[in-house]
């Protein structure tokens, strides 16, 4: 019989602390910006407990006009240079999984980041509203399965949501 390991028990609930908290803190800059509730996802998107919501991603909104199925990651694991490198964690674990658990209907968003650095979001540049892949500091990467993909800073999309909403979420 095999022992549990106390210290491999002790990262994993930091680990799993650390998701939940950074998770908790994507729904509030999401919150502001888009002024609709959104909540972290029971089981990590593996649920269909609440009506009116579509349950997909790490976060999701009830908002209907929201496209995004939204995965987040926090991890140490990878550095900016890997976007260059199609083996890297970055492709092979985190945008494969992101597109895997895209419900139909809608578009992959992968927002990462690492400790003490600001967050990044990559998505399909088809999947964006005109305008804004011209935010500021907009890097453009192409892969032969998903075309043209979107790297920039999560910061710069969420105040272009803040200026655009009805074009991501339904204005009351």
């Amino acid at each position: 019989m095999k022992t549990k390991n106390p210290k491999r028990q002790a990262a994993g609930r930091k680990s799993k602390a650390k998701g939940n908290r950074t998770e908790n803190e994507l729904c509030k800059l999401l919150r502001d910006a888009t002024d609709v509730e959104w909540q972290r996802t029971p089981h990590s998107g593996g649920s269909e407990l609440a009506s009116g919501w579509r349950l997909a991603g790490d976060v999701a909104t009830p908002d209907t006009k929201w496209k995004f199925c939204v995965e987040h990651k926090a991890d140490e694991r990878w550095h900016l240079e890997q976007v260059f490198e199609p083996t890297s964690v970055i492709w092979s674990y985190f945008w494969r999984q992101t597109v895997s658990e895209t419900p139909a209907g809608m578009c992959p968003m992968l927002v990462f980041k690492r400790n003490y650095t600001q967050r990044l979001v990559m998505c399909r540049g088809a999947d964006l509203p005109p305008g804004a892949s011209d935010l500021p500091g907009v890097l453009f990467l192409h892969t032969d399965a998903d075309g043209w993909l979107v790297l920039m800073l999560f910061e710069n999309l969420l105040e272009y949501i803040k200026g655009h909403k009805e074009q991501f979420v339904n204005k009351e």
